[in-house]
């Protein structure tokens, strides 16, 4: 309800218009989260990228050997 009262044009839209403006801006504004268990391809890619020096930056694929 916000975001239509803040459109000074969201009243002269189409139906169909003002259906697709709401979902745009939704998509737009709205955050989504997905929560997953950590996979160990997962650790090591967040280990290489943020840790440093404590893998020595090799890649998941050479840890796990």
């Amino acid at each position: 309800d916000d975001i239509v009262q803040n459109s000074e044009t969201f009243n002269k839209r189409t139906k169909f218009s003002q259906e697709k403006y709401l979902k745009r801006l939704k998509k737009k504004h709205l955050n989504y989260v997905e929560l997953r268990y950590p996979s160990l391809h997962h650790i090591c890619d967040f280990v290489y990228d943020n840790v440093d020096n404590k893998s020595l930056k090799l890649r998941h694929d050479a840890l796990g050997y």
